[in-house]
């Protein structure tokens, strides 16, 4: 074959090639149909042409059911009747409800403080997780109910009678230090501090937990919201500010919004896809704190289980001993 040959062949594949390659490029604009000519998401000719990239297609509404009910089920976690019937089952439990003044004295009172008289006039707010939980940001009033049930999940109001050990060895005879380290590496002093920080690190755990529902609903202070663009943005349409009404106002904002839910029907495509891709971010977010809060949901859970190894352990040393010594065992029991 000659050589004028081979490069007659070359070239007539090589055009065949690029015109197959290029044929799907120009299928769309080549093709007379109403659907294909206006879409919008970056293509089609009348789209581009006219410049009616934020027009939804002709001919082509966009048509969404909505339903209402939706915004309706949201329901806050204080609302009168989850606290009549927490306040009815407590009094019952408590045998109380009769008697204002003994309930105020058996519910708020504490012995270093001068009793809150909004709590004596309502003392079932000084035990209620609702007043803990409900409010999305807290009032003067609903913050110091809120402290009340966390003094009462956390013992705060029976404080713990821990060993001086300074003072222990300080009637002992000889070198204080010296006996100070003798008495620290007592089996039943090591076992002592072991329980105690075991006991101290859980009810911190404990604490945290509730301190951290606690600050989400505190009020950011005005100071920082004015220093804060974004936040005094924020302030000017929801007033006073707390983390978590924020969080509130950005997971509920459209669902609520009755004209976001009209918008949905007359919206262009174009518009509605950066819409999701909006919502897609905020779902990240609230994905990443949902992610902190089983964090410490976990941690919870382990200290639960550490508890019950713990008392497990107990169990344990005792049957050792008693197979160990099984006279000593006799004889204790």
């Amino acid at each position: 074959m000659s050589i004028s040959r081979i490069l007659k062949a070359a070239v007539s594949a090589i055009a065949f090639t690029i015109i197959n390659f290029l044929a799907p490029y120009s299928y769309a604009d080549n093709i007379p149909d109403s659907d294909t000519r206006n879409l919008i998401a970056g293509f089609g000719t009348a789209a581009i042409s006219k410049n009616l990239m934020n027009t939804a297609p002709v001919k082509n509404e966009v048509t969404m059911a909505i339903d209402p009910a939706q915004a309706a089920a949201f329901n806050p976690a204080n609302s009168p009747l989850i606290g009549q019937l927490t306040r009815d089952l407590l009094m019952k439990i408590a045998k109380l409800g009769k008697d204002k003044n003994n309930d105020a004295l058996s519910l708020a009172w504490t012995p270093d403080a001068k009793m809150d008289p909004d709590l004596a006039k309502d003392p079932l707010k000084a035990i209620d997780a609702n007043a803990l939980l409900g409010p999305v940001i807290y009032s003067d009033a609903e913050k110091t109910q809120a402290k009340y049930v966390i003094d009462a999940f956390s013992s705060s109001l029976l404080p713990l009678d821990t060993v001086n050990f300074a003072q222990l060895v300080s009637g002992l005879s000889g070198d204080k230090n010296a006996n100070l380290i003798a008495k620290l590496h007592e089996k039943r002093t090591q076992s002592y501090l072991a329980t105690l920080r075991v006991y101290l690190a859980g009810q911190a755990a404990v604490a945290n937990n509730l301190y951290q529902l606690y600050v989400e609903r505190q009020a950011i202070d005005p100071a920082k919201v004015s220093a804060d663009p974004a936040l005094k943005a924020a302030a000017q349409v929801l007033g006073s500010l707390s983390p978590l009404k924020l969080e509130s106002f950005m997971a509920t904002r459209r669902i609520l919004d009755k004209n976001w839910n009209a918008g949905l029907l007359t919206e262009n495509p174009a518009t509605l896809e950066r819409e999701k891709v909006l919502l897609a971010a905020e779902t990240l977010a609230e994905a990443f704190q949902t992610r902190m809060t089983l964090e410490r949901l976990q941690l919870t859970m382990s200290l639960l289980l550490l508890t019950l190894n713990q008392q497990a352990r107990v169990q344990l040393q005792n049957q050792a001993q008693s197979l160990s010594n099984p006279s000593a065992s006799q004889l204790t029991g």
